[in-house]
């Protein structure tokens, strides 16, 4: 092998392994690769060391490593690579120094970058630049800048696309050469507008979602540095909404810190979960409930996060609470907004495991050539692009809690792998011939009905009975309207408080209002509208107070907004298909991230729920109620998007649809023309 060849597979070797976390082997093949005496390549492996130093935080190594490969690569002509040197070196400086001095770096990064002839790369470096400046002008307080440098990221991500469907784009995605920098950068660039909604009270719940969409994107491609910082992004957004599960986040980012030997991370995560324990302790002397207790203390406000309003949530506190004395697999179910997931953290604190992990990860947004090697692991060489062994969900979770939300949308053959993990207390990841051995609590969640689910047989009844062991029913909020009042006064109370005041009023004329509106997304959208209302009040009158005139116009919208969705559901009607009441609240909403259409890079597999519905509802009116022709456009098999309408409560009107006059032309029955 040529002295050129042995340097290039060395170097492919060792971004590998920093790309899997793998620090310490990343950074002894980086020191051998320097001492070849090749400049040029040792000018992209001081890159690879600056890398390295950054993830351990130390900082002054990395700087000096970055300001090395910029001079080596700009005396080779290397202006591509010596720009992204600049940007390392940036993101260094906006902690070691200040954003100034980074958004200054950056600019020289990008006068090395109109040298560059390759479109292609150019843009791709464009894209990486501006993301960076964007986390700079966030991190300098310049929202406005930081937003425009998210436009111009977001225009780079959609002309990159465009590349990679030519020919030129093909081949460099099967070398290898574009796709870990795209995946990346994508990533980056959803991190980088969650972060920015999370900022504003108002778009806090996108900027979660958007968040936790960046998390996905990063496990999915085995990008843990990239993971473990989005999900330390994620704890800090939810610190005020809801401090238990921030620190849940913190927790899980600080597990992947250690693991990767990112001993800076690790302490500046730890730190912060100390000081979060700290402000729990003594935060207005509120007591925290003891896990070992084995009732509710009888003028307990609040309990594992979950608002005590009245008999219903009271009566789910003390299931919940008795079932944390158990073992056994835990089924929750109820309507999309309800408080499952909060109801599973409450069992899991309260419970014996409440030291080790909780993992929660939504089945429905899993996609299904990726959900066994997510819930199980896989083996190195297993599939295609499978280049490192990885745990499973599973492992993860070991002698802690695993949560399951929309278990209903798991497909037989998985369904078949739980109940063997249930049974057997054992899994076996995707090309592995051992099993490994596991102890995890398993909590499912689902707004689906099981029971019929298992009568039609899409679920299997032995799996049912199993995860059934004990069952939580969650009432949705039109059936528990007494509940309001206390939710919203405890809400703006919080709300206030995460914006500076002592707290919040709403006066007694709003709660009414509010009360009497159907809340089709349950407690989830009451305290949405609570957030988006009083932020408005705020910023408009400089006082905490929420007056009967915000709501009002907020239950104006309300109506408007229902009259679109009854609009869109007319028409799903004459193609054959009915909404439910959920689908029907979701309808009418704008669902974009920004500017009035969904981001480029949410796809049928990364969009939400919300996201998910909209692009359903207009493949199936484009294509005249045609699954087939729809998941053509969703680029989704039919039977998976059947099963996926189905979740989100979109279902036919009746089993048959076809044109009569065809019917009775051929003297047979009307067929549905999928079937």
């Amino acid at each position: 092998m040529s002295t050129t060849a042995t340097l290039e597979d060395g170097y492919t070797r060792t971004l590998e392994d920093l790309r899997a976390g793998r620090t310490l082997a990343a950074e002894k093949r980086a020191r051998e690769l320097v001492s070849a005496g090749d400049r040029e390549y040792e000018g992209r492996v001081r890159m690879l060391l600056g890398e390295i130093a950054t993830i351990r935080g130390q900082l002054a190594d990395a700087i000096a490593q970055y300001r090395i490969a910029v001079e080596l690569l700009g005396e080779h002509g290397r202006a591509g690579s010596a720009a992204r040197a600049l940007r390392g070196l940036a993101g260094c400086l906006q902690i070691f120094a200040t954003p100034r001095e980074a958004l200054r770096t950056l600019e020289q990064a990008r006068t090395l970058i109109d040298e560059i002839d390759d479109p292609e790369i150019r843009t791709r470096a464009l894209l990486e630049t501006a993301i960076r400046e964007g986390f700079a002008h966030r991190s300098a307080g310049n929202r406005d800048l930081a937003s425009a440098a998210c436009r111009e990221a977001t225009d780079a991500a959609v002309a990159i696309q465009s590349f990679e469907n030519t020919v030129t784009g093909r081949i460099r995605r099967t070398e290898g050469r574009a796709l870990d920098s795209t995946a990346v950068m994508v990533g980056c660039c959803r991190q980088l507008v969650g972060m920015l909604l999370a900022d504003e009270p108002s778009s806090l719940r996108k900027g979660v979602e958007t968040l936790e969409l960046a998390i996905s994107h990063f496990r999915h491609h085995e990008l843990r540095y990239h993971e473990a910082r989005a999900t330390d992004a994620l704890a800090k957004a939810l610190i005020e909404s809801n401090p238990d599960q921030a620190v849940d986040r913190m927790q899980r980012a600080l597990a992947i810190y250690r693991d990767i030997n990112a001993d800076f991370l690790s302490k500046r995560a730890t730190e912060w979960i100390a000081d979060r324990e700290e402000v729990e302790r003594s935060e207005g002397g509120r007591p925290i409930p003891k896990r070992t207790s084995k009732h509710l203390p009888p003028d307990a406000t609040e309990w594992e996060g979950m608002i005590l309003a009245g008999e219903q949530s009271i009566r789910v506190a003390e299931t919940s609470l008795a079932f944390a004395e158990l073992s056994a697999p835990v089924l929750i179910t109820g309507e999309t907004g309800t408080g499952k997931e909060v109801a599973a953290r409450g069992i899991y604190r309260a419970s014996a495991r409440a030291s080790k992990p909780f993992i929660a990860v939504n089945c429905a947004a899993l996609a299904e050539g990726l959900i066994e090697s997510e819930l199980f692991g896989h083996r190195r060489g297993s599939f295609t692009g499978a280049i490192t062994d990885k745990k499973g969900l599973f492992e993860e979770a070991n002698g802690g809690t695993l949560f399951l939300d929309e278990i209903g949308d798991v497909s037989t053959a998985i369904q078949a792998k739980l109940l063997r993990a249930l049974q057997e207390r054992e899994i076996q990841p995707v090309g592995s011939g051992r099993p490994v051995a596991i102890n995890v609590r398993l909590i499912c969640a689902t707004n689906r009905n099981l029971e019929s689910m298992v009568a039609d047989g899409s679920f299997r009844e032995d799996l049912y009975y199993r995860i059934a062991a004990c069952r939580l029913e969650l009432i949705p909020l039109r059936e528990r309207p007494e509940e309001i009042p206390i939710l919203v006064r405890r809400f703006a109370t919080q709300i206030g408080h995460a914006q500076g005041h002592d707290g919040a009023w709403i006066t007694s004329d709003a709660v009414a209002m509010l009360e009497r509106l159907p809340w089709p997304g349950n407690v989830r959208a009451l305290r949405s509208a609570v957030e988006v209302l009083l932020g408005r009040a705020i910023r408009e009158t400089g006082r905490p107070v929420l007056s009967v005139d915000y709501v009002r116009e907020y239950a104006e919208k309300m109506a408007a907004t229902t009259g679109r969705a009854a609009a869109i559901d007319a028409d799903l009607a004459r193609c054959g298909w009915l909404a439910s009441d959920w689908a029907i609240s979701q309808l009418g909403r704008p669902l974009d991230l920004a500017g009035g259409q969904l981001a480029p890079w949410v796809t049928w597999n990364s969009g939400v729920e919300s996201a998910k519905l909209t692009m359903l509802v207009r493949a199936l009116i484009e294509h005249d109620g045609s699954i087939k022709g729809a998941s053509k456009r969703l680029e989704i098999h039919h039977y998976s998007l059947t099963r996926a309408a189905e979740a989100l409560g979109v279902t036919r009107s009746s089993p048959v649809r076809a044109s009569p006059a065809k019917a009775d032309a051929e003297g047979a029955e009307p067929r549905h023309p999928d079937c």
